[in-house]
Formats: structure tokens, C-alpha cells, sequence
């Protein structure tokens, strides 16, 4: 167990929350009107030939420019989902068992398809070939992992309040006999 000043604090995990949901609700609304793969939970790499080869410069411009901007996103809620696990897990509200490094992986398959698709945006004509699969492979894994990883610390959230109200109620019960 790391020493409180290394612990990850509750405020901590909210500030970032709230970071990241800021960033990502900038990152939506800058595109809205667009279609780019990273919105799609899946695609064919049909899809992802048509969608790249349709964008105009103007289109192709703001596509990279999006791009570039996702990468810092990653960084942001990568941050923020390592910070929110090792909380939980600090105080085994999540098992032992399940390593932090675990928040990371949404973050690396986001980092593998972004990549390959600013590589892509690069590329005057598209042909189906080994970048094209590697995006429309990560991008259902990454949001799979993503809910999965959601599903772990929500349970551990509930655990975690479950512990805290266990232990108000506790509390509650001994100063109850003290006053009597």
C-alpha cells in the first residue's frame, strides 16, 4: 500500500473527469457534421476505404486536424482511468488481481488506430491493405475494452460506497452507544 501523499485522491479523479469530459465534448462538437472513424464502434474496412477516399482537402484538413487533437485526448482519459483504477484498487475496492496497467489498454488500441489513421490520411490513394485492417481491428477491440474496464470501476465505485456507508453506519452505531 503506497503512503497517503502517493495514494490518488478522490478529488484527483474528479478533476480529470472533468478534464476529460471536457476535452471529448470539444473534440465532439468541433466535429459534428463529420463522419470519421473514430466515432463508429465498427466498420468494414469497405467503410473505412469509402470514408477516407470521400473527404475533400478541406474535409481530409480537418480529419488530421482532429486526429492530432485525439492523440492528446489520449493522454487526458488515459490518465484519468489509470488514476480512477489505482484509487479503487488502493483501497481493494477492486481485486488485487486485476493490475493497473489493465486502464491503460483502451488508451494503446486508441494510440494503434489513430495512427493508423493519420498514416492513412496521409496516403493520396487508399488500397486495401495491412493499415486499413489494423484500424477496423482496434477500434470494436478498443471500445470493447473500454466498456469492459467501465463495467470493473463501476463495480468497484459501488464497492467502494458500499464500504463507506458500511462504515458511517458503524460509526453512527458508536457514538449512539456512547450517548446512551
Amino acid at each position: 500500500m503506497p503512503t497517503a501523499s502517493k495514494r490518488p485522491m478522490r478529488r484527483t479523479v474528479v478533476y480529470l473527469w472533468i478534464s476529460s469530459l471536457l476535452y471529448g465534448s470539444f473534440l465532439l462538437i468541433s466535429t459534428s457534421g463529420l463522419e470519421f472513424l473514430d466515432k463508429k464502434f465498427a466498420y468494414s474496412p469497405g467503410t473505412a476505404i469509402r470514408v477516407l477516399t470521400e473527404l475533400d482537402p478541406s474535409g481530409r484538413l480537418a480529419y488530421q486536424s482532429f486526429n492530432l487533437a485525439d492523440f492528446g485526448y489520449i493522454v487526458v482519459y488515459s490518465a484519468t482511468l489509470l488514476t480512477w483504477f489505482r484509487f479503487l484498487r488502493n483501497r481493494a475496492a477492486i481485486p488485487r488481481g486485476f493490475r493497473p496497467f489493465l486502464a491503460l489498454v483502451p488508451g494503446f488500441l486508441d494510440i494503434v488506430e489513430t495512427a493508423a489513421i493519420a498514416w492513412l490520411l496521409r496516403e493520396p490513394s487508399l488500397q486495401l491493405g495491412p493499415l486499413v485492417w489494423l484500424t477496423v481491428f482496434a477500434t470494436p477491440v478498443k471500445w470493447t475494452a473500454a466498456g469492459l474496464l467501465g463495467v470493473v470501476l463501476l463495480a468497484g465505485e459501488v464497492r467502494w460506497r458500499r464500504y463507506l456507508r458500511a462504515r458511517r453506519r458503524a460509526a453512527k452505531a458508536v457514538w449512539q452507544a456512547k450517548k446512551r
